[in-house]
């Protein structure tokens, strides 16, 4: 099955109510509760001969998604989706005078920082260079920084951190300390070859093709080799997948073993970490790598300069705290707001009331049986 981002969940639905056979399938962080939270489309992993022991060396905000409501686990991840900022380091010597990843931590280690390195760079390159990406990536990182979840008692709640984000992404657009291109869009990836951004969130699964080393152009790239990653101003994680299992499989032998081999067995996950490479979801296995420093997969590695860079992911998740934070429909929720946010108070000059009116209602929209005031 294809498909792009929350799409996915409507077509499982689609199936379950189709009767379709499903073994084991794989949700996603921002809906992933919509199935886990069903006893109809997911069993306790603890029916399959699962314990707690089990899962031990996981990651608790990974933890944290892979349970319902009562705390029991449905879901669990190979992958610990923890994320910082990848700068060209060429830009960040010219125009921050910066010369390692922790100097540039420095630089932009706050949200306050960020912005005041932001205008720095546009200013100095003429305003021909961004510090940062797209909305949508300073969206990802601080979205995740939220303390409080977006539904309390089936209603939504706006906190004051909505306002935080949107007066820093407007001064980071004003200033041309964001570009103003789509996350996705067809101009996004080809800026990381030219001066157009110094920067780009990238989570762990993004430091290949998908994100950065595709920025850098490939291996005979313009910007290969050039990049280097700090933590940025906020940990954060962005997506991942875990594997949950219909309670109505016959194969419920072949899930278990499936499940424990990637999410149990040390051995697997060290070389999947190694070989993918991506940062797992093991705190033994990824401490044990660190300390070596061993990287097998050379094209990723490379074009960080050979930066041991799941030290500074291994930092980053490290800070991700999502106990009572999470809600079954945090990916709609979180587009309305960016979509709202970009369109309306950034673009269009709205007022900060009439934005979050248009808000309230695409959400109310999307989730009919949401409480919007």
């Amino acid at each position: 099955m294809s498909t792009d981002g929350g799409g996915a969940a409507e077509k499982y639905n689609n199936m379950f109510q189709a009767g379709e056979d499903l073994d084991v399938y794989f949700v996603e962080a921002d809906w992933a509760l919509q199935f886990v939270n069903d006893d109809t489309k997911t069993v306790g992993l603890d029916k399959l001969g699962f314990s707690d022991a089990n899962f031990a060396e996981m990651y608790e905000y990974t933890d944290e998604i892979g349970k319902d409501f009562n705390g029991v686990r449905k879901g669990a991840s190979w992958q610990a989706a923890a994320g910082g900022f990848a700068y060209r380091t060429d830009l960040a010597e010219k125009y921050l005078n910066v010369k390692t990843p922790e100097e540039m931590q420095a630089k932009i280690g706050t949200w306050a920082d960020f912005q005041t390195a932001a205008k720095t760079v546009a200013d100095a390159s003429g305003g021909k260079t961004a510090l940062a990406d797209t909305l949508g990536g300073l969206w990802q990182v601080f979205a995740a920084g939220r303390t409080t979840p977006w539904i309390s008692n089936n209603k939504l709640a706006i906190d004051d951190s909505c306002k935080e984000f949107a007066d820093l992404a407007k001064n980071l657009w004003d200033n041309k300390g964001v570009m103003q291109c789509d996350q996705w869009g067809k101009e996004w990836l080809p800026a990381g070859q030219s001066d157009a951004t110094m920067g780009y969130f990238v989570s762990t699964w993004g430091f290949g093709d998908a994100i950065l080393t595709g920025a850098a152009g490939g291996k005979d790239g313009a910007t290969y080799g050039k990049w280097n990653v700090c933590v940025g101003p906020q940990e954060y994680f962005w997506g991942g997948t875990w594997m949950v299992v219909n309670p109505g499989t016959d194969n419920a032998e072949e899930c278990q073993k499936f499940i424990k081999t990637f999410t149990v067995d040390n051995a697997t996950i060290k070389e999947y970490a190694l070989t993918k490479p991506e940062y797992c979801n093991n705190k033994t296995v990824m401490a044990d790598i660190i300390a070596t420093g061993e990287y097998k997969d050379t094209y990723v590695h490379d074009n960080l300069g050979g930066q041991n860079y799941f030290e500074v992911l291994d930092e980053s998740v490290k800070g991700i705290d999502l106990k009572g934070l999470i809600t079954p429909y945090d990916a709609t929720i979180k587009a309305q707001f960016i979509k709202a946010v970009k369109e309306e108070y950034i673009v269009g000059g709205k007022s900060w009331d009439d934005t979050m009116s248009t808000f309230k209602k695409a959400v109310k929209a999307e989730i009919s049986t949401l409480e919007v005031e």
